[in-house]
């Protein structure tokens, strides 16, 4: 499991004895990401675990921007190295980059902007490499004001199928909303439920 630290400028990552139980978690390592961002949201890793992206509001050059990192040892954060970065709000009109998600090839890449409460969609030409990943346009967007203005994160399923908002509502209303797509195709996903 891996929490990316607002506050920390990091990533920590725990063992979970048995699988996927987080009662049982034990912490393993923290990773810094401060040499590169200072305001980090979300992260998001290859398929393989080679390759962890950092999403900050607020990265060295005061960009937001996705970081990317090599692991050395697939998903062991102490293994990484800095890579690249690729400005994100450049040419999209948004602000405030809250999520980020891949596809399982890594040729899409989908991050959530909660100024304008819209999931923006990027084009990789090479899979998990940010400096190849361009803005795909207003064609490929998911609006969702009718759902919510207060989105914080995000993740598909495996399949691209369903994708899944979580919400900070007023308090007593926070939510997770259910969008059901076309295989990793932002703009033609519909709201479920």
């Amino acid at each position: 499991m891996f929490i990316g630290g607002f506050a920390g400028d990091d990533v920590n990552e725990y063992t979970m004895p048995p699988r996927w139980c987080t009662g049982n978690a034990v912490f393993l390592h923290s990773f810094s990401v401060s040499g590169q961002e200072t305001s980090p949201q979300s992260l998001a890793f290859s398929t393989d675990g080679t390759k962890m992206f950092i999403l900050g509001l607020t990265g060295t050059d005061d960009l937001e921007d996705v970081t990317e990192y090599t692991l050395g040892t697939a998903f062991d954060v102490s293994t990484a190295t800095y890579v690249d970065e690729k400005d994100v709000d450049e040419g999209t009109g948004y602000d405030k980059p809250r999520a980020i998600d891949f596809s399982s090839d890594g040729t899409k890449m989908r991050i959530l902007w909660s100024d304008k409460d819209v999931v923006g969609e990027y084009t990789c030409t090479t899979g998990f490499d940010v400096s190849t990943c361009s803005y795909s346009g207003d064609g490929e967007r998911l609006q969702i004001q009718a759902q919510t203005t207060t989105p914080l994160g995000m993740v598909f399923n495996d399949d691209g199928t369903r994708l899944f908002i979580v919400s900070n509502e007023h308090p007593g209303n926070d939510k997770v909303i259910e969008y059901t797509c076309t295989a990793f195709d932002v703009g033609s996903c519909s709201h479920a439920s």
